[in-house]
């Protein structure tokens, strides 16, 4: 095992390493990892075999320096990982008109919980939706904690930033698509609503939901229907449920 030497303090944005072995494996298949790091004494040969017949650089690192490079939970293992292709908002719907006649986006309203983009990127690559669109600014971005969460669902969809997400909607719009956001206030319950079609579905903000200015802009305002005194859900599982839905529909 040669002497693990680490970049240099600033050298790599967080956005450029992803850890734990189902977001390695992810970032393997997709052909963006560039280097994989193992850690000593784990049992991780598979994963080496798969580095190799993918021709992807290994080292083999002490278990205390891959924690020191990405921090905890990392399951032994580490890569880094080519830089995310984000794309324009015109290219992202282009592309998922031309890859689906009823295409699923999924847009994120200032969500700032990397946790929370991670595990509403994994729902959402799951149920087959063709991109994310993200803010660009105040707002979580691709770290390594939201590349973990989402189990290496980040390595495939597609992203696009954007300033204004009024801006993702009508591009939507004009292309055909209908725009649904989640809103404890609103005229349909979920189990009721059309969701058939072109569809974005937004999410809002951790506390804050969806803000008064984009909530005015969607075209479809749903109700998640609970039971509990419990008054609302988390961002994640709300995205979760509306999207499942949306799936149902398709």
């Amino acid at each position: 095992m040669s002497e693990f030497k680490p970049p240099e303090p600033g050298s790599a944005s967080d956005e450029s390493w992803v850890s734990g072995r189902q977001a390695v494996k992810a970032a393997l298949a997709a052909g963006r990892l560039e280097k994989l790091y193992l850690a000593a004494g784990r049992h991780l040969e598979d994963l080496h075999q798969l580095a190799k017949e993918s021709r992807v650089v290994v080292e083999v690192v002490p278990m205390e320096a891959l924690t020191r490079l990405v921090g905890g939970h990392h399951q032994g293992v580490a890569g880094r990982i080519s830089a995310a292709t984000v794309l324009s908002v015109e290219d992202l719907v282009e592309r998922a008109f031309a890859a689906s006649t009823s295409p699923l986006l999924v847009a994120l309203d200032h969500l700032q919980d990397p946790r929370n983009l991670g595990a509403i990127a994994r729902t959402a690559e799951a149920m087959g939706a063709q991109g994310l669109i993200l803010p660009r600014h105040r707002a979580a971005g691709l770290t390594a904690t939201a590349q973990r969460t989402s189990a290496g669902a980040l390595a495939t969809l597609p992203v696009a930033r954007v300033g204004n997400l009024s801006q993702a909607f009508d591009q939507f719009r004009r292309s055909g698509g209908r725009v649904v956001a989640a809103d404890p206030d609103g005229d349909v319950p979920l189990s009721t609503a059309d969701l058939s079609g072109p569809l974005m579905v937004v999410v809002g903000a951790e506390h804050e939901g969806l803000g008064p200015l984009l909530l005015k802009r969607v075209d479809l305002r749903v109700r998640i229907v609970t039971r509990g005194i419990t008054p609302s859900l988390n961002a994640s599982v709300a995205a979760a449920i509306l999207l499942y839905q949306a799936t149902l529909a398709r």
